[in-house]
């Protein structure tokens, strides 16, 4: 018996991001805030490989952005056996 899926949510104040840059944020060196380069950190990879992680665990991975909150939400199927705990 499968348990229900885990859902976590992540917020943190930001600038309100445009639908163009959130569907950006998954894609390899993408780094929303321009004024970042490599001297301030930051390769642009984080949020590519969680997706790839949270993916192959049956999973996936949202953004979203609005009123000044920006929200990471992941989903995965909760993969313990209830029944034996």
């Amino acid at each position: 018996m499968r348990g229900m899926d885990l859902t976590l949510n992540i917020k943190n104040k930001a600038d309100t991001l445009s639908e163009h840059e959130i569907s950006l944020l998954f894609t390899r060196f993408y780094r929303s805030d321009s004024s970042r380069n490599s001297s301030k950190g930051g390769s642009g990879l984080g949020l590519v490989i969680s997706k790839a992680i949270i993916e192959n665990l049956g999973g996936e991975i949202n953004a979203s952005s609005n009123n000044n909150c920006f929200t990471i939400s992941i989903n995965i199927p909760n993969a313990i056996d209830e029944s034996k705990i």
